[in-house]
């Protein structure tokens, strides 16, 4: 029966399981085959496109973790979690080409389920984590000096694998409770307590993260307000660079989450459970498939602020980055400041001695 349902065409599959379905499913006004088209396009062109740019930006971050520098560190386990979710892309093509068909064995819709989660949930707790100690840098640079380490750095990824990890089975096993049919990670209608474990979840995901970010780009930039040191082109790239990483999570996030928010509520509230859910279907899943525009974002953002990578893309297509070379030669975080050592501030000894993006000597 596993090998019929994993080699059947899809039109076989829905005759073979549609009416199973409709029994079983205590939802059964919902069309799994209205985002079969944009899930396969948006997902085959994340995959193809995020691949090499992610191994790219890791191949021009590698050389930093032996400096005593955590932010490294961080952004590598940001690109970790960015290629994890690309490699459980072509499952969930298969998945969604086929109406919402699993058609693999349970064990890897769990697996390919929760290593989906653990990405997402990574994506932002790795960006927050980058945006809190850019501040601590910035604001706090002796401190940050005396107290950073790479284990300290390598310890706290650790410990938010494990966190996410614990998070996204504990998703799987409320959805697992109640998955119909050939369902995978998706239940319809979710229950009052998936949809309340849900509510906290986004609270965690997006508000608090924003509320966060938003903190630390007005204090980064009331800081460089002050700051004599920073040249005034400096200070607009770093103030740019943060506005942009806020903007961004809220384009990407934002949608996902507010539609999440009202799915999970009116679930808890009104009668007609599924009739909520067939509304909120469409919403629901296009915004879910566009949180993985992340993995293309990520590698992107650290590529254009690194020095490094410059030099090698610039060597690997000069004919592309040649023309762009005189705009592109700068680093946001380690540009040559004015002042010498011994007239330099602080915050302007930590920008020239222990930038993540200047290479050590």
């Amino acid at each position: 029966m596993t090998d019929l349902i994993k080699f059947a065409s899809p039109n076989a599959l829905r005759t073979l399981f549609g009416q199973q379905r409709i029994m079983n499913s205590t939802c059964n006004n919902i069309d799994f085959n209205s985002d079969r088209i944009f899930f396969c396009i948006l997902y085959g062109f994340i995959f193809c496109i995020g691949i090499p740019i992610n191994c790219l930006a890791l191949f021009g971050l590698y050389r930093l973790v032996k400096s005593e520098n955590g932010l490294p560190v961080y952004v590598i386990n940001l690109l970790l979690s960015d290629i994890l979710q690309i490699f459980t892309l072509p499952l969930w093509v298969d998945y969604y080409k086929n109406g919402h068909v699993w058609r693999f064995q349970q064990v890897t819709c769990a697996i390919f389920g929760v290593l989906l989660h653990i990405s997402l949930f990574g994506n932002v707790g790795f960006l927050s984590l980058i945006a809190v100690e850019r501040y601590i840098a910035i604001a706090h640079p002796l401190w940050y000096k005396n107290y950073r380490r790479l284990s300290n750095a390598c310890i706290l990824c650790l410990v938010l694998w494990f966190l996410f990890t614990g998070v996204s089975l504990l998703v799987w096993y409320f959805i697992e409770c109640n998955s119909k049919d050939h369902l995978c990670f998706e239940s319809y209608p979710a229950t009052n307590t998936f949809s309340i474990l849900c509510l906290s979840m986004v609270v965690f995901w997006f508000p608090l993260p924003l509320a966060l970010l938003i903190f630390i780009y007005i204090r980064i930039e009331k800081i460089l307000r002050g700051s004599q040191s920073v040249p005034d082109e400096n200070k607009k790239k770093i103030k740019h660079l943060l506005f942009t990483i806020v903007l961004i999570f809220i384009l990407v996030y934002g949608p996902f989450c507010t539609t999440a928010f009202i799915r999970y509520v009116g679930l808890l509230i009104v009668s007609d459970k599924c009739q909520h859910e067939s509304k909120m279907f469409y919403a629901y899943r296009y915004t879910f498939a566009f949180l993985s525009v992340t993995s293309l974002l990520d590698p992107v953002f650290y590529i254009l602020i690194s020095k490094d990578i410059h030099k090698e893309l610039q060597e690997l297509c000069p004919f592309i980055f040649r023309r762009f070379s005189p705009t592109m030669k700068t680093s946001i975080f380690a540009d040559n400041f004015t002042h010498t050592k011994k007239q330099s501030s602080p915050l302007q000894s930590y920008s020239l001695s222990h930038s993540p993006y200047q290479e050590k000597p």
